[in-house]
């Protein structure tokens, strides 16, 4: 936390834009899981490993009055549906794709009656029909369009190969919905991006026998896995070197023959067929070609195949009732943040409805949802009752551990829900501050953590962002030394004469002087107090004497006689005296005054009691 680093101490005014978060497990307890888990690791919900939909149905929330329903944001592992990033971008979080060294990218978005097809790494290596005629642009895909090839037909691509090179690592990669099982020693080519040599070929494709996953080394068929007819497949060979191969279908590895020594032939890229040696053409629809000048690793390939697989929904619905009886859900598209048009009311609850094609252990997760509202101006709180309270809140850090307090404007307030996180959405504290209103946990210095609180009847705090600075906890000198004035030094000793010795900036501090020694020059010590030392008058050569006339000498004022200054001065000592006396006779009446009341009230008191006893 910037600022001072032994105390970093700052308060959270709040407005009437108003947030609930739904992010720990906690928070996700309170709602129902339905063929749904709450993963503790991955911090979030997801899918049963057996089940293929399910849905979470969270706890109906009270705002203690009736509220403007804003916006609703939520956090997801994998961008679920969307097709892979044009130009060789990159995306943001947990699971986002990367998409560097892209050199071919197939979307196959163009409508039926298509003849080329656009290629988004950015490179322009567009496919462009080359068989007898050209496969059946616009049918369903993964996502959106995909394009249908027909073995019979013998349609094909021939694609660029800008920013190609038979160099390894090389990656290969597509969503193939395989439509036949092809028989008399037939292959289904799904793509090839090196030329044949007679011996190898850097290519995926299906053979014909075992409809096993294959590629082509020393002359010879390396097959790998199973590839089912009737449902889509995600499949990717990364050629990692000229002896290591690795094999990925539904963004699992599994076991592929590894190369004697590759050595592919020049760049040539073909979609969907061998040629022109063999015609081997595939029978299938293809979605989401790719080619990479690198190696993807096991997670890249695992996101890939998640955004593809996995689907979800997301329903809200504003209640006039703690029940929510009879208000209908309404569904909003699934990218978030998403802005609400709904009924103001009190109460509110969110649905997520999960849903995949296969149930592996890539699973969709959904991890923290926030709802957003506002009070409305002519409104209060709680049903007409009170409005909910404010909360502030302190944070105190030092180098190894952090104290959050909580109050209001009448004191401390217990039994305040905090939850803190670190900036991967890891919780680091998820407890309730105790009766005085505290809650410390362990912090390390420069951590980015967020801290999040509430309470029923208060309005919930807005998350707050903060890193811990304490870099200069650690100290840079060796032992028995301290940083003293920018320099490593033998700590001065406590005794600091009349200063105090203080033990943040390892020096004395003089606040008080003992001598004018102690004090800086031009300064004095007068009463343990440093002054400015008093200026020295110069003096001056006496005026020499002008010779004047003789003068009269002027006539004196008459003498007052001794006595009568003697007179004066008894007259003003008894003056005094006389009014010592009667101040003193002053206080005394006082007094006396107030004895005989507490004897009155002493005496009223004793008498009343009597009379009760009677």
């Amino acid at each position: 936390m910037k600022g001072t680093p032994y105390l970093f101490l700052f308060a959270i005014a709040l407005s009437f834009a108003l947030t609930i978060d739904v992010s720990t497990q906690g928070d996700f307890n309170a709602g129902t899981y339905i063929n749904v888990t709450y993963n503790t690791s991955e911090q979030g919900v997801h899918l049963n490993l057996s089940n293929t939909t399910g849905s979470y149905l969270s706890q109906i929330f009270d705002a203690g009055a009736v509220v403007n329903w804003t916006s609703i944001s939520w956090t997801t592992c994998a961008y679920y549906g969307k097709q892979y990033p044009d130009g060789q971008g990159a995306e943001s979080g947990r699971c986002g794709i990367n998409m560097s060294g892209n050199v071919l990218l197939l979307h196959f978005n163009e409508s039926a009656g298509a003849t080329n097809f656009y290629d988004a790494s950015g490179l322009n290596n567009n496919g462009t029909c080359s068989g007898a005629t050209c496969p059946t642009a616009g049918v369903a895909g993964i996502f959106g369009a995909a394009a249908d090839f027909v073995e019979a037909q013998g349609d094909f691509l021939v694609c660029g190969v800008n920013g190609m090179s038979n160099a390894l690592p090389i990656t290969l990669e597509a969503w193939v919905y395989f439509k036949s099982n092809q028989g008399g020693g037939d292959y289904d080519y799904v793509i090839r991006v090196t030329s044949w040599n007679g011996n190898e070929l850097i290519n995926l494709a299906r053979e014909a026998i075992n409809h096993r996953v294959y590629y082509v080394d020393d002359g010879t068929v390396k097959p790998g896995g199973v590839l089912p007819t009737g449902e889509w497949l995600h499949v990717a060979l990364v050629f990692q070197n000229a002896t290591s191969v690795k094999s990925y279908i539904d963004g699992l590895e599994v076991p592929i023959t590894q190369p004697t020594l590759l050595a592919p032939g020049a760049p040539e890229c073909r979609i969907a067929t061998f040629t022109p040696l063999y015609p081997h053409y595939l029978d299938g629809i293809l979605d989401e070609v790719a080619v990479y000048q690198r190696a993807l690793s096991a997670q890249e390939i695992a996101n890939r195949f998640i955004r593809g697989n996995a689907q979800y929904n997301i329903s809200v619905r504003s209640c006039d009732d703690p029940l929510c009886a009879g208000e209908p859900w309404v569904q909003i598209t699934a990218q978030s943040p998403q802005t609400l048009t709904l009924t103001p009311n009190r109460y509110f609850q969110f649905k997520i409805d999960f849903k995949r094609n296969k149930a592996t252990n890539i699973h969709p997760v959904i991890y923290n949802v926030s709802i957003n509202y506002q009070l409305q101006a002519s409104t209060g709180g709680g049903g007409g009752g009170s409005p909910p309270k404010n909360m502030n809140l302190e944070i105190n850090s030092t180098c190894n551990q952090t104290i959050i307090k909580v109050s209001d404007n009448n004191g401390v307030v217990d039994g305040v829900k905090v939850f803190v996180s670190d900036q991967y959405g890891f919780t680091l504290a998820n407890n309730y501050t105790d009766q005085n209103g505290t809650l410390a946990f362990p912090s390390t210095c420069g951590q980015d953590i967020w801290i999040k609180a509430s309470k029923s009847g208060y309005l919930p705090l807005s998350e707050v962002a903060q890193t811990i600075d304490c870099s200069q906890c650690v100290s840079p000198c060796p032992p028995g030394q301290q940083l003293i004035n920018g320099s490593c030094q033998s700590p001065p000793p406590p005794d600091c004469n009349c200063g105090y010795f203080d033990a943040d900036l390892q020096q004395c501090v003089a606040f008080q002087c003992c001598s004018d020694a102690d004090c800086g020059d031009g300064f004095i010590c007068s009463q343990n107090q440093c002054i400015e030392k008093p200026k020295e008058k110069k003096e001056e050569p006496p005026p020499q004497e002008e010779k004047q006339p003789p003068q009269q000498p002027a006539p004196q004022p008459p003498q007052q006689p001794a006595k009568e200054v003697k007179e004066e001065k008894i007259e003003s000592r008894e003056g005094k005296e006389e009014q010592k006396r009667e101040e003193g006779l002053q206080w005394w009446l006082i007094a006396t005054l107030l004895l005989l009341i507490v004897l009155l009230l002493l005496f009223a008191l004793k008498r009343r009691k009597k009379k009760k006893e009677d």
